[in-house]
């Protein structure tokens, strides 16, 4: 069965998230021009974890990019979604500037905080592109 997931590309495979964010290493690399380097793309994708550990999805919404706003608005009403999981562990892992935009890969683990037996444990890359800064807008699971 899938489940409704919020995030920037709304994959209906990608388990849902929430907690905060442990970071273990950083990149500075320099991005081409026009787009967004590897340190933003990490601030962004940072902050997106805070406010769902905040419970912040007002805040969340702004950190999208325009294409994905109106379903991640969506999927904040269904079963499921980011905002109904706890993070026991977010570790950020990498980051990479690609053509379709700048990557920042997480290792995730946590739990539906209605129920602990229900986990997730991936890995989690965002795509982050330049839309008036930096605006989270793809998302990929491994």
């Amino acid at each position: 069965s899938s489940q409704s997931d919020p995030d920037p590309t709304d994959d209906p495979t990608t388990p849902p998230r929430t907690g905060s964010v442990t970071p273990t290493r950083s990149s500075g690399s320099p991005s081409p021009t026009g787009s967004v380097s590897i340190q933003d793309a990490r601030k962004i994708a940072d902050q997106y974890f805070d406010d769902i550990t905040s419970g912040d999805s007002d805040h969340a919404t702004t950190l999208l990019c325009k294409a994905q706003v109106a379903p991640f608005k969506e999927n904040l009403a269904g079963p499921r979604n980011d905002f109904d999981f706890t993070f026991t562990n977010v570790d950020y892992l990498d980051g990479e500037v690609t053509a379709r935009g700048t990557t920042a890969q997480y290792d995730v683990q946590g739990f539906l905080t209605a129920d602990p037996k229900v986990t997730v444990d991936v890995t989690l890359t965002f795509t982050v592109i330049k839309e008036s800064g930096p605006k989270l807008c793809g998302e990929s699971t491994s």
